[in-house]
């Protein structure tokens, strides 16, 4: 479970996180040795024979009869990662200028202010920020969920993306798709697995018979799912599987750009580092963007080429990863830095932002938010 976490700084072009193999036996399941024996490589007979009592440690136990070899363990996942250099591209998306305005009990309220950046493919765009600071809001506008206010563009592979998704041609749709924080908000429960990734496939793919059915294969393939999940629906898989599906589905249209809006909060860290794994994978092999967005600035840092932080709907600091880890240069991104736990690190001093973020309706003209040490 440890070693599935992204720590001191690792990022996806310098290896892939560790998983844990396999998945947990089924309810019902008759047991006779260790639970865990399945899926461990300092698994041997007497492992899967025999149930190990639980050893007292010095204070603490373990139920392990390799107890003193755990930290021993061989990766499940290879570490190293073919990352290719990138040529320098043209951006596969331009904002400029965009703003979005709500009327809250007679108040305009900015939700999203003044944000103009832009990515190139096969690049991963960090979002970060508090709850409330325009992330979602943000990624909404993008996808045409909801319209910005007048002035603002959105470009993608430099032509004008109407403001509302209606009004998109259908290449425009395909190219930007999202993967949704619960799958159980966009998968139709009603629906087997086939069915849903098959619709997907007709409708931004145009695919049919043998032609669908052998990328329908590849999708499941890529999204390391089986058969055996086609016959399945949704409220009977795990939620790493379901977003798995969730996955399959974006990828469905080919598409140029994928918002993953806290793709992996819902989930546990071996599924957490799974899924990551598979988005870093996915994006080598098909040239795809992504807009990331998370409160866990490890994940963060892990897939992110570039890190854009917001606040109050503002870009605060905007730049590549790693400078933006190493040295932030604006003080609200030197307090979510402080806030990170570290496990493998000794925790220094850290930042506290007092109070909420301020309305939206009422925003400060010039002074942050206290902090304390």
């Amino acid at each position: 479970l440890l070693r599935c976490l992204p720590r001191g700084g690792q990022r996806k072009d310098q290896g892939r996180l560790d998983t844990i193999p396999g998945f947990l036996p089924g309810i019902g399941t008759d047991i006779k040795g260790c639970a865990f024996a399945d899926r461990c490589a300092l698994a041997d007979d007497r492992c899967r024979s025999e149930l190990p009592p639980l050893y007292d440690l010095g204070g603490r136990l373990s139920r392990c009869f390799h107890h003193d070899k755990a930290q021993a363990l061989p990766r499940a996942t290879p570490s190293d990662v073919a990352a290719a250099p990138k040529a320098a591209a043209a951006p596969v998306l331009r904002v400029a200028g965009l703003n979005k305005t709500y009327a809250s009990h007679g108040h305009a309220l900015r939700a999203v202010k003044d944000v103009s950046l832009d990515l190139r493919p096969g690049e991963t765009l960090g979002l970060v920020g508090e709850s409330g600071s325009g992330k979602t809001t943000f990624a909404r506008l993008l996808l045409g969920l909801v319209p910005p206010d007048e002035g603002g563009t959105i470009e993608l592979e430099g032509k004008a993306l109407a403001p509302r998704l209606e009004n998109r041609s259908d290449d425009q749709i395909k190219a930007m798709q999202i993967v949704f924080q619960n799958p159980d908000s966009a998968l139709n429960r009603s629906h087997s697995i086939r069915h849903l990734i098959g619709r997907a496939l007709k409708r931004l793919a145009g695919l049919s018979g043998k032609a669908l059915e052998a990328r329908l294969n590849d999708l499941v393939r890529s999204v390391r799912l089986t058969d055996r999940h086609l016959a399945v629906k949704p409220r009977q898989l795990s939620g790493g599987l379901k977003q798995r599906v969730a996955i399959a589905r974006a990828f469905a249209g080919d598409p140029r750009i994928v918002v993953c809006d806290e793709p992996t909060s819902a989930l546990d860290v071996s599924v957490q580092a799974a899924i990551l794994n598979l988005l870093a994978d996915l994006q080598s092999k098909e040239d795809v963007s992504y807009i990331f967005i998370s409160h866990d600035l490890a994940v963060v840092r892990y897939l992110s080429d570039k890190i854009a932080v917001l606040y109050l709907g503002r870009i605060m600091e905007l730049g590549p990863s790693e400078d933006v880890f190493s040295g932030p240069h604006h003080p609200y991104t030197e307090a979510l830095l402080s806030a990170v736990p570290k496990l493998d690190q000794t925790e220094t001093a850290r930042i506290r932002l007092d109070g909420e973020i301020p309305s939206a309706t009422n925003p400060p003209s010039r002074r942050m938010r206290a902090v304390s040490v």
